[in-house]
């Protein structure tokens, strides 16, 4: 699971939107992430 969050954080912030984000969009991009990670889990497992 920790490897597809970070797969998915740090590919959408680096990859898709440069590394600068204000602080409420950052929030935003980590939680979507842990949530993708969760419904990837349970898909799987």
């Amino acid at each position: 699971m920790s490897a597809t969050y970070f797969g998915a954080y740090f590919g959408l912030k680096y990859g898709v939107f440069g590394g600068s984000l204000p602080w409420y969009l950052n929030a935003l991009l980590i939680l979507s992430c842990l949530l993708l990670a969760f419904a990837l889990r349970r898909r799987v497992g």
